[in-house]
């Protein structure tokens, strides 16, 4: 059986590696479309946490890691001194996650949306966001009595504030047109 310490051990040449409930998931390096995305919204992330002076910081696809899961968000949001001490750590508990974001990749949207939202949700995550970029589409969850609630649905240039852990305004299209 292939565990958490297995798949952090090995080199995956840029592919996407994640395991979840037992079920090992190995991917294609993500797009440049996703990239960008990823970075946008992270850089977009940063700022807005800068202004609400909150102590945090934003990593991109980073592993996280409960047991024998092991999953790799595009973006997370962690509180500053959990960063600080552990800089060289190669996986995050998700107890110091303060927010996930999957960017939805061709054929994910299951697992993003589905398989990962009731994972997340059982890790005490608090925000969770789902972005499908081929649809300029946000929709941001908050964890409500150990479910996700939608609270969010954003869609195309138009700007809304999704549940996070500081005030953020997202516009599903800027994250993605090419410049």
């Amino acid at each position: 059986m292939c565990t958490p310490d297995d798949l952090l051990g090995i080199r995956t040449g840029g592919r996407r590696v994640e395991l979840l409930d037992g079920a090992l998931t190995v991917g294609p390096a993500v797009s440049r479309r996703h990239q960008m995305v990823s970075r946008r919204l992270a850089m977009l992330l940063e700022t807005a946490a800068r202004d609400a002076r909150v102590d945090c910081v934003v990593y991109e696809s980073i592993n996280v890691r409960r047991g024998n899961d092991l999953t790799q968000p595009d973006v997370v949001v962690i509180d500053g001194p959990t960063a600080r001490a552990g800089e060289d750590d190669t996986w995050l508990d998700p107890e110091h996650v303060l927010l996930a974001v999957e960017i939805v990749s061709p054929g994910q949207a299951g697992r993003d949306g589905v398989d990962k939202l009731k994972k997340y949700a059982s890790w005490g995550i608090e925000y969770y966001w789902v972005l499908e970029p081929n649809d300029s589409v946000l929709e941001g969850f908050e964890l409500r009595d150990g479910a996700y609630t939608s609270v969010t649905r954003v869609e195309g240039t138009h700007a809304a504030m999704p549940p996070a852990p500081f005030e953020v305004t997202v516009r599903p299209d800027e994250l993605r047109r090419l410049r």
